[in-house]
């Protein structure tokens, strides 16, 4: 059985400053997005891709996936007012899934290999995320900047996407959601008690978020070829 992979597409891109949105912005002579895309439908586990976005951005992000020739079906929805909400419209097309992968558009760094890695082991635990392990001290401040502690740096991670469900798991996490404003799907799990499983992934999987996060994934990607 293969994964549904739902794509939240549909940031404001204000960090950016691509007030339009910034998956359509070029890197490396193609708009971003086209590299999340092709990454998921190059791996062994996806067999169908749900992009959740702006209303206003459904048919230009169509007509992207459509010339990209993707092996794999793919469908435009309209997303919702926060991250979690717009991951419950694309849960809500795919309705024949057994396995969902969520995967943010604007980390076009992940590789079909860390894709086919985290499904594999949502498959045997039921769910499953992508992140790294936390280079550096982290330390808790309060309002003023004043620390208040500092965690055990060995038991830190940075998650990131892609974030893998059995699609009834994912489900019931979602119907016991009070509070749509969480950063991830892990997170609406956590709140429903249903335990997530990290799994190593890549310090290059960058989410696209600032100018400068263009410039260093142009020289990732070409340092793979692009």
């Amino acid at each position: 059985m293969g994964f549904t992979a739902i794509v939240p597409a549909a940031g404001s891109g204000t960090r950016m400053g691509a007030p339009g949105g910034k998956l359509l912005l070029p890197l490396c002579g193609q708009p971003l997005l086209s590299f999340t895309l092709l990454s998921l439908a190059s791996s062994q586990s996806v067999d169908k891709i749900v992009i959740v976005t702006r209303e206003e951005d459904i048919l230009p992000l169509f007509d992207l996936a459509k010339s990209l020739e993707l092996d794999v079906p793919v469908t435009v929805v309209r997303g919702g007012a926060t991250r979690a909400e717009s991951v419950l419209s694309g849960l809500n097309e795919a309705t024949d899934a057994d396995w969902v992968l969520v995967h943010d558009g604007a980390r076009c760094l992940i590789t079909p290999e860390e894709i086919d890695r985290v499904a594999a082991a949502a498959k045997t635990r039921g769910a499953a995320a992508i992140g790294v392990r936390v280079k550096d001290t982290i330390k808790v401040c309060d309002s003023s900047g004043k620390i208040l502690n500092t965690p055990d740096r060995s038991t830190l991670w940075a998650v990131q996407t892609r974030q893998a469900f059995s699609s009834p798991l994912l489900r019931e996490a979602f119907s016991k959601l009070t509070d749509f404003n969480v950063t991830d799907d892990c997170a609406v799990c956590e709140r429903a008690g249903i335990p997530v499983y990290m799994v190593e992934g890549s310090y290059e999987n960058i989410k696209i978020t600032t100018p400068d996060d263009l410039l260093v994934a142009e020289g990732f990607l070409k340092q793979r070829g692009f």
